[in-house]
């Protein structure tokens, strides 16, 4: 029984992700709250304030083209990559990790949007 691996640009699963001169394997989604509660005189849980949502992303890429620069504290333009929702959004790189192995690069990505999801 002969096997065939079959390309990356002929599948596309559940809206994967892409990026030109990277494969995109694996992304995962998720949300952080600034927040406080605040408990009555008697200790008793009383609300959670929250002060700003915002959407998180975690993505793993193979560099198939080129050299990447993503640093931590930098910046990714609107429109790279959409945020859970499927908005374009704005990111701000909190970690970048490139992992060099013989075969392609890898760069890990952790990402916050610049955009408050509570507005």
């Amino acid at each position: 029984m002969a096997t065939e691996q079959t390309p990356a640009s002929q599948y596309v699963i559940a809206g994967q992700l892409t990026l030109s001169g990277y494969v995109i394997p694996q992304n995962a989604y998720g949300v952080e709250e600034d927040f406080e509660y605040k408990y009555d005189e008697d200790g008793r849980f009383k609300c959670k304030i929250v002060y700003s949502r915002r959407s998180t992303l975690n993505v793993s890429m193979e560099v198939t083209t080129g050299t990447p620069t993503y640093q931590n504290g930098g910046e990714i333009a609107s429109g790279v990559f959409v945020d859970g929702a499927g908005t374009a959004t704005a990111w701000k790189i909190r970690n970048a990790t490139l992992t060099k192995t013989r075969g392609p690069q890898m760069v890990e990505l952790d990402l916050i949007s610049q955009t408050d999801l509570l507005a």
